[in-house]
């Protein structure tokens, strides 16, 4: 395909439209203030063109290399993305359809332009929903609507209503399965607590993870979210201590980003506070590290980087990046920010530094480790709400979205199926521990001259080599002697000391009943280790 340069465009699209256009700028501002070029001063284009989401990461794209084969297609195309990247965050739909636009066949008869361009977006937008591409189906709609707007012959409401159709049911139904998947859906309470207990346990320096979960687990916070926040976000008022969030959801608060009225105080849990005041302390001394090394390499950027409040998470920039932060004063202040990309990624090695076991039942492999994102945590949060009995409206709220339709999917789901997951996910928890404590010390094929050790009843053998000053049947199932039978009549002996605790319970207490106890939890252990076949006999 021919490369068609900006005046040859221009021509093109005044002579189709029969109207004046307006030739295309050296170079363009993009939705934060960054100053873009799009071609050269003589009149080339430039090779790729670069810009920074505040945030959120750097996007670059091809600029050098045609979209369509026609001139005027060319031309809509080239204007329309233009226009993304001075009013857009996300251009993720632009380029889907971008990279896909030279297989669209045009007679250049501008009567039939509507007609068939329509009929391609469809069905490039039904191959993308089907495909699980959410962008490309988002992507048609955008472009039609663009061309609707800049009233191009034709172009119809009716029309953009169909395409708006596409995808829509697939949407939905995926975040109603996801909310059931054992991977990507809410945490259950159980899982949470483990993942706490190991942050409480562990030795390792994981001060930026224990913030980053404890900030999730309380609020939800998108990735975007934890990228912009700022060491003074924290703080403490009369209602206890809060993190500024800013909201980053709908076209027009996400490009105020942190200005003063975009963030929303969240009052947090004690041990968040704890978790931030030690990144805090972090942030600040990591800061003035990379402001060094940022020096030494760009030869004199303190004064200016140095100046800057220090991010929260901060995130070391490489060279060619941060000089596009630095000559750039509407985003210089985010030079240390880490991108948004980069803490789903710390969540990922979060997950595999845990090492904490996946829910059971899971499809896929024996051994699978619990996956961790910022997103799981924020269908938990969701879901968490839904059960105290929140309105849309509150957990609408609370997520950062403008409206209920983005939540309605969480009132699927009744209190009681979130308490019976609960309750399954621990019941399974306790049948694993069970199979853990008596592994090893089972004993099959219980006939006289095959035991080891001093036959105890029906339910196995003791290793001993002394006679037993305690109860038989009894102390067995909390002695690290005993040899259990897979066959033994465990059942019975569970009954036998239930009798003897009701016993007991009415006459005594104190030792005597905390032995007994403890020798039930141990029996109900053995016989659902048996029964769920985790033994190793």
């Amino acid at each position: 395909m021919k490369l068609w340069s900006p005046d040859e465009l221009t021509d093109a699209a005044s002579v189709v439209l029969d109207a004046e256009i307006d030739p295309f700028p050296n170079e363009i501002a993009s939705v934060f203030g960054q100053s873009v070029a799009i071609k050269h001063s003589g009149k080339a284009w430039v090779d790729k063109i670069r810009f920074e989401h505040v945030g959120s990461r750097e996007w670059s794209m091809r600029w050098n290399k045609p979209f369509h084969s026609t001139p005027f297609i060319e031309w809509i195309v080239r204007t329309w993305l233009i226009e993304r990247v001075q009013l857009r965050i996300d251009l993720r739909p632009a380029k889907e359809i971008a990279q896909r636009i030279y297989s669209f066949s045009w007679d250049e008869d501008l009567d039939n332009l509507e007609p068939q361009l329509a009929t391609w977006l469809e069905s490039v937008a039904q191959s993308g929903a089907l495909a699980g591409q959410p962008a490309v189906p988002s992507g048609a709609r955008l472009f039609y609507r663009w061309c609707l707007e800049e009233e191009l012959p034709h172009f119809s409401e009716r029309r953009l209503v169909d395409l708006e159709r596409v995808g829509l049911k697939m949407r939905s139904g995926r975040e109603l399965v996801t909310l059931r998947d054992p991977s990507y859906g809410p945490l259950t309470s159980a899982e949470v607590a483990d993942v706490q207990r190991r942050l409480e346990t562990s030795k390792k320096e994981w001060t930026r993870w224990r913030a980053m979960f404890l900030l999730g687990r309380d609020w939800g916070l998108r990735p975007i979210q934890l990228a912009l926040l700022k060491v003074q976000d924290f703080g403490t008022d009369e209602l206890g201590p809060f993190v500024m969030v800013p909201s980053v959801k709908g076209i027009r608060r996400s490009r105020l980003r942190r200005e003063p009225h975009n963030l929303v105080k969240r009052h947090i849990a004690d041990d968040t506070a704890a978790a931030l005041e030690a990144q805090v302390s972090d942030a600040k001394e990591q800061l003035k590290t990379l402001v060094d090394e940022l020096e030494q390499l760009l030869e004199g950027s303190r004064s200016t980087a140095s100046s800057q409040l220090c991010p929260m998470f901060p995130a070391r920039r490489a060279p060619r990046r941060a000089t596009h932060f630095l000559a750039n004063p509407s985003i210089t202040t985010y030079l240390f920010h880490v991108d948004a990309q980069a803490i789903t990624n710390e969540y990922r090695d979060f997950s595999l530094a845990l090492s904490i076991p996946a829910r059971v039942g899971l499809p896929s492999e024996e051994g699978q480790l619990m996956i961790l994102t910022a997103y799981r945590l924020r269908r938990t949060k969701a879901a968490s709400m839904v059960i105290s009995g929140c309105s849309p409206d509150e957990v609408a709220e609370a997520l950062d979205h403008q409206g209920v339709d983005s939540v309605s999917h969480y009132f699927s789901y009744s209190k009681d199926l979130h308490d019976y997951v609960n309750q399954l996910h621990n019941r399974t928890r306790e049948i694993t521990d069970a199979a853990n404590m008596w592994s090893g010390r089972f004993r099959s094929g219980e006939r006289p001259a095959d035991i080891a050790g001093v036959p105890i009843g029906r339910i196995g053998s003791c290793a001993r080599q002394s006679p037993c000053p305690y109860h038989p049947t009894v102390t067995c199932y909390t002695c690290p002697s005993f040899q259990p039978s897979v066959d033994g009549d465990h059942r019975g002996a569970q009954k036998a000391i239930e009798l003897l605790t009701q016993l007991v319970t009415t006459h005594s207490s104190g030792p005597v009943k905390r032995q007994l106890d403890a020798a039930l939890v141990s029996a109900s252990g053995l016989i659902k280790a048996i029964e769920t076949g985790l033994t190793n006999a």
